[in-house]
Parts: C-alpha cells; sequence; structure tokens
C-alpha cells in the first residue's frame, strides 16, 4: 500500500482544514457536528471514482453501435457523444452535489485534493466567472497519469457482449494499479433503520419512482439502499445458508473467524436473519418468528450492519468499511460485541473507516486490535502496526 495515499479537506462543511492518510483502521470521533460524516463522506467520494470510470465506460460502450463507423460520434446518444474524461467529471459534479449541495452552497475556499500516488492526484475547487461571476462551478483537476488512462481507455470497452466481461476485468485491473486501490467500497450510512421500517415496501416504493427522485436521495444512501435490495436474496438461507455456499471453503483461520462471527451476530441481534417469501424476518432465541419491522430499534439499526459484515466475510474479498456508528442504538454491551466483529472482519484483510460516539466501541477495537498486533509479534518476531488511526475532530469557532 502507498503511504502517498493522502486526503486533504478544506473549507467543507464544518472542517476549516483536515488531513487523512490512508490506514487500514481508522476511527473518526468528536462533538456533532464536527465534520465525521464530511470526513467518511469524502473518502467515499473519492475512493469510488475507479469504479465510477469503469460504469461510465461500460455505458458508453453499450451506446455505441456494433459495426465501426456506422455512426458518427456526434450522433451518439448522451453519455457516448462525450468524451470518457467530460462524462467522468460531468458525473463527479453530480455526485458531489448529491453528498455535499449545491455550488452556491459551498465556502468559496472550498477545496478537496486527493494524492492517490506520485502519478495519480485529483482536485476538486470553487472557481467564479464566466457569464455568472457571482455562481460559483465546480472545477475538477486531473493529473496527467489520470487525464492518459481515460484517453486511452475511451475505447477500451466494445459493445461485443462476449468480449465487453473480459475487457471490464482489463479496465479494472489498470484502475487499481493507477489508483493504488483493490477495494472496492461499502458505505453504511446512519440512519439505517428507515430503509428497515420501509422493509416490506422498500423494493416497490424504489422501483416506483423515477431516476430524478433515485438522484435527489443522498449518493451514499442510494448506494446503501441498492446494495441492501440486491443483498437481500443471498440471506434465504439465513447466516448458515452463506457459509454453505461460501467461495473459499477450505481456509482454516477464515472459518474459525466464520464461526466466530456468526456467534456474534447472533448475540447482538438475539436471533437470526432470514429473508423468505419477500419478507425480512428474525428468529429470537427462543425461536419466535419477529419481521423485521416490528424488531427493536436497536435491531433494525444493526441488522444491515451485521448482514454486511458478514456477507463480505464469506465472500472473502477485501472491501473498505465506511460505516457511520455501527454502535447506535444498541446497548454497551451489544456496542463492544460489533466492535468486536468489525476487529474480527478487519483481521481477514478488510479495511475499515468508522465513525463513533461510543466509548465501549473504542475501548474495544483498542484492545482488540492491539492483542491482535501483539500475537502476530510472538508468532513473526516484528511488532508491525497497530491498524488503528484515531481521527478526533473539533468543532470550527
Amino acid at each position: 500500500m502507498s503511504m502517498n495515499h493522502t486526503l486533504e479537506i478544506r473549507g467543507l462543511g464544518p472542517l476549516e482544514k483536515c488531513k487523512v492518510e490512508r490506514v487500514p483502521f481508522m476511527i473518526v470521533t468528536g462533538e456533532q457536528a464536527s465534520g465525521k460524516s464530511t470526513v467518511a463522506k469524502t473518502i467515499y467520494f473519492f475512493r469510488t471514482i475507479k469504479e465510477d470510470i469503469v460504469r461510465l465506460a461500460e455505458q458508453r460502450a453499450l451506446c455505441r453501435p456494433a459495426t465501426p463507423g456506422y455512426l458518427e460520434s456526434s450522433s451518439l446518444p448522451g453519455t457516448a457523444a462525450r468524451s470518457l474524461r467530460e462524462s467522468l467529471e460531468d458525473h463527479l459534479r453530480t455526485k458531489f452535489q448529491s453528498m455535499f449541495g449545491p455550488a452556491a452552497y459551498l465556502r468559496k475556499d472550498m477545496q478537496l485534493s486527493c494524492h492517490y500516488t506520485d502519478d495519480c492526484r485529483m482536485k476538486i475547487f470553487l472557481k467564479s466567472g464566466g457569464s455568472a461571476p457571482d455562481r460559483p462551478c465546480l472545477e475538477i483537476e486531473m493529473s496527467d497519469a489520470l487525464r492518459s488512462l481515460l484517453e486511452s481507455a475511451e475505447h477500451a470497452l466494445s459493445p461485443h457482449a462476449e468480449s465487453l466481461p473480459a475487457q471490464k476485468r482489463e479496465l479494472q485491473e489498470r484502475l487499481r494499479v493507477l489508483f493504488d486501490d483493490p477495494c472496492p467500497v461499502v458505505f453504511i450510512p446512519a440512519g439505517r433503520s428507515v430503509v428497515t421500517v420501509l422493509s416490506a415496501q422498500l423494493l416497490y416504493f424504489y422501483g416506483a419512482i423515477d431516476d430524478s427522485l433515485k438522484r435527489a436521495l443522498d449518493y451514499c444512501t442510494r448506494d446503501y439502499v441498492e446494495r441492501v435490495l440486491k443483498l437481500r436474496p443471498e440471506f434465504s438461507g439465513g447466516l448458515d445458508g452463506l457459509l454453505i455456499q461460501r467461495p473459499d471453503a477450505r481456509l482454516p483461520s477464515l472459518d474459525t473467524a466464520l464461526h466466530t462471527a456468526r456467534a456474534l451476530v447472533r448475540q447482538i441481534l438475539r436471533g437470526s436473519y432470514w429473508y423468505a417469501d419477500g419478507e425480512e424476518r428474525l428468529v429470537t432465541d427462543d425461536t419466535q418468528c419477529v419481521r423485521i419491522n416490528n424488531a427493536s430499534s436497536g435491531q433494525q439499526e444493526s441488522v444491515w450492519v451485521l448482514n454486511l459484515l458478514f456477507y463480505y466475510l464469506v465472500r472473502n474479498r477485501p472491501v473498505l468499511f465506511i460505516i457511520e456508528e455501527p454502535e447506535s442504538p444498541l446497548s454497551p454491551e451489544s456496542q463492544k460485541r460489533i466492535a468486536e466483529l468489525m476487529a474480527l472482519v478487519h483481521s481477514q484483510g478488510h479495511s475499515f473507516v468508522a465513525t463513533t460516539h461510543s466509548a465501549y466501541v473504542l475501548e474495544t477495537l483498542n484492545k482488540c486490535l492491539h492483542t491482535a498486533t501483539v500475537e502476530n509479534a510472538d508468532k513473526n518476531g516484528s511488532t508491525g502496526a497497530i491498524g488503528l488511526d484515531l481521527c478526533r475532530l473539533g468543532r470550527r469557532a
């Protein structure tokens, strides 16, 4: 992992100036309105750009005709009529506005810069001028290496279905190398119980509204809702069903971690999650079945934190989890257990950025990660890094 991977935030929300380096496990803490969510969302914004590029390249490929020269580029619809770089810039402006609000509401000195590697950098800032000097617009600067990749990827994906998957994998690998970032991102926002309460109607409501209304949702929340809708059917056999279908069936260390994780999930939920007959359910320890929207607030708020942690632990493909207030609104004992689960998932190669107000979470994570480091030192003869970075934010004066 490159030590060059740094993010600088200036004048965004309550943050005057903040520098964040990529670490395996980061906890962001502070008072209300001190900028915790701003840090988490900014990390999400920049760490998901590589996926944005692949998605836009795929859209362009599907819009192009299969016969070369059949249409001039100026005749192509929407995304395909513009260069990949222009399409990415337009997308990032829309994405930024969805997450942080219109440019007119931002401070004039707002500036974000992400230094992925020596060759890959991006800066976002406000610029006034043109026909409306009082209305700033969002400017995006990219390093030469990133601009060069976008230019070379202009036609990297073809509309031929048989070649598209292989070309997509090749582009993803090029982006992983350029951005020095192999991990996809899983964002879990605060206020999760709203999605859970609407469980039975969620698919209907989300499918019924048009794309413009979906875009009105916060970008991170929309990503979370779509992920939940996509993965719910995977839990038709509960956690045990996921274990039976796991892709890596013979990894002793992972097998131990999975069984420990399953026990922690059951202790926190006081039961097991199932998705059956289009309905989310909890089967409690006394074998009573409860619809998820009739469960306690703690169960509703935590169920998909637990599900997603367990699902990606089973998949055994490292991801970056960005979780807002994983402890909300759990009891102190359950807060400790969810911190133990996060440390356990981290031990299997996953990374974390989490915001929290909980002293129980901080204490438990510090203890678990320190213990893991000491045990690793006993085995390998070197201490290594504990992997927990505490970012404590203060309120702007």
